[in-house]
């Protein structure tokens, strides 16, 4: 190559930034210098994404003092994760110039919005339900930094090789745009947690997953993402397809190991669930959820003394999970220990006021202890949070005969 290739990164940010009431307007602009070996298109999307790194940490710097107002102990990396996430791009321009050195060199400009309301109330969700996002995206990061690192190997390969086959680095750098084509596809689509909040449109969502897998067979986060679709919808058996690709691509991906596990349990495989979330812990020993989810699963094969420790554990590692208190609540249950799973219980619910799961068990704890009352309070709730459940509303029957009373939920009004 007779050029020599410039990489120029300049992240430069207009003045004209500015925030009213809750949202907040911010330009910037992102540059990169194309060499021979990329294409256009590859060129535009690196210096659009460097003018929304530039826009995400603008936005930390304006948001700054209202984190330390509202006293919210965050990390950087964790308020990336929102701040990318949330932003808005409301315009973009492209414009290009030729270099001194006859290089290509483009120059993206965007105008983004952010929704600092938004931003505050992601930051009061528990650490524990942003934790599975946040995996996410520490794996996302870690993707296009390879992608990087793959894209300067290959320019340093061809400036040191002037004898280098051009055709194998021409094909070598049109995969290298497809992983980054791959990444991007898949990049900006909700996750297990955040797919119920959008009217997602399936076959959009399939078709995207599908391009991105098409595009890099290896992008594990492409399987993982189809497969939170496939769970959203009960497709257990899909997803465990999906997740096993990504296992077998990656077998350090814990979370693929544990989304896995919980669709074991959904269709009754306890064996090869308590495998898996076992394997997540081995690779992640702090999961709270993975401890919970194990614990569900051994106490299904009757393993109570197993699943209580799983309970604890959790709980030890997560002091604020509601979660982990109704796990341990669940095995004392199992085990006759009714007051002193109340207790559990009790504190699960202090921690999450209507949370479905700890209702039903602690329905069942007042059920046991021939406290129809209560028990009817605790599953009369249920029934109005989950009005389409079928069990519930038996069990509401159940109850109300027990305790007295004619205001039954007739299962025939489903």
């Amino acid at each position: 190559m007779k050029k020599r290739i410039l990489l120029i990164i300049s992240l430069l940010v207009i003045c004209q930034n500015w925030c009213m009431a809750e949202i907040c307007h911010i330009s910037a602009t992102g540059e990169y210098t194309m060499s021979d070996l990329e294409s256009q298109e590859f060129a535009e999307t690196q210096a659009f994404k460097y003018a929304k790194q530039m826009a995400v940490e603008k936005a930390g710097v304006y948001l700054k003092n209202d984190i330390t107002l509202h006293n919210y102990t965050v990390t950087d990396d964790r308020l990336n994760m929102i701040y990318s996430e949330l932003i808005y791009i409301d315009d973009k321009k492209v414009s290009k110039e030729i270099t001194a050195s006859d290089d290509l060199h483009i120059i993206v400009t965007i105008q983004a919005t952010l929704d600092t309301e938004m931003v505050m109330k992601e930051l009061k969700k528990p650490d524990e339900i942003l934790r599975d996002a946040q995996e996410e995206y520490y794996r996302t990061v870690g993707y296009e930094k390879t992608i990087e690192k793959e894209n300067e190997n290959l320019k340093i390969y061809v400036e040191q090789n002037k004898n280098a086959d051009m055709a194998k680095v021409t094909k070598r750098m049109k995969e290298i745009e497809n992983m980054e084509a791959s990444i991007r596809l898949i990049k900006d689509l909700p996750t297990l947690l955040d797919i119920g909040k959008y009217n997602i449109d399936g076959s959009y969502y399939v078709n995207c997953t599908n391009k991105a897998i098409e595009l890099n067979p290896k992008n594990t986060q492409a399987y993982f993402k189809l497969a939170s679709y496939y769970i959203l919808n009960k497709q257990y058996g899909l997803a465990i397809t999906e997740l096993n690709k990504a296992v077998f691509i990656d077998d350090q991906y814990g979370l693929a190991f544990n989304y896995r596990g919980i669709c074991y349990q959904r269709i009754g495989r306890m064996k090869e669930s308590i495998r898996d979330h076992t394997k997540a812990l081995e690779l992640d020993p702090n999961n709270a959820h993975a401890y919970v989810m194990r614990s569900q699963a051994y106490r299904i094969v009757n393993r109570l003394d197993d699943a209580l420790k799983d309970g604890e554990k959790a709980i030890q590692i997560r002091p604020k999970y509601a979660e982990a208190y109704n796990a341990k609540a669940a095995a004392l249950l199992e085990m006759g220990k009714y007051n002193e799973a109340l207790s559990w219980s009790n504190q699960a619910l202090n921690l999450k006021y209507k949370y479905p799961f700890g209702l039903y068990t602690r329905t069942r704890i007042y059920f046991n202890l021939k406290k129809y009352d209560l028990a009817f309070e605790d599953i009369k709730m249920l029934c109005e949070l989950e009005p389409n459940n079928k069990y519930y509303k038996e069990f509401y029957n159940t109850i109300l005969k027990l305790k007295g009373g004619n205001d039954s939920l007739w299962v025939r009004d489903l």
